[in-house]
């Protein structure tokens, strides 16, 4: 087997990225979020949090949770055609889509803004997630309600 050449603009593909410890993990810097695939190992992000202790918190990886939820949802969307529903300037936004079917896209929304979120919604109190992160949380909230209405009926 030859060696990929990375001159000519070629890639390789390998397995998702994972957080080397279980997320959400606290850090100092960028040096404490290792992430690792294929016994490669990547540094990824500390961002600071919204949270009375004043941790900060670690992005998620693509390999973690969070990001297989987001790829799902992605991969899902993709598959059934779904895209064309909205503008390709904002196919990927989470507006687009809460117009998918009812619970599936509000789903999918919540999925991609809590990736993309991570390190801000990690032990927000009920003051943080009503002022600050209300974006991620009244949603979910919703999602929640609507879920429970459906399984009793």
């Amino acid at each position: 087997m030859t060696e990929p050449n990375y001159d000519n603009g070629a890639g390789i593909c390998m397995d998702s990225i994972r957080s080397v410890r279980p997320a959400p993990q606290t850090c100092n810097s960028d040096s404490d979020c290792v992430g690792s695939t294929d016994g490669d190992q990547f540094i990824g992000s500390c961002e600071c949090g919204v949270n009375a202790w004043g941790y900060a918190y670690c992005t998620a990886f693509p390999g973690d949770h969070a990001g297989q939820d987001m790829l799902y949802y992605y991969s899902s969307i993709l598959q059934a055609n779904l895209t064309a529903q909205c503008n390709t300037m904002h196919r990927w936004h989470p507006e687009c889509f809460k117009a998918l079917p009812v619970t599936w896209g509000e789903t999918a929304a919540l999925a991609v803004v809590y990736y993309q979120n991570f390190p801000y919604l990690q032990n927000n109190d009920i003051c943080v997630q009503e002022m600050i992160t209300n974006f991620y949380w009244y949603d979910a909230a919703q999602v929640l309600t609507l879920a429970a209405l459906l399984l009793a009926n």
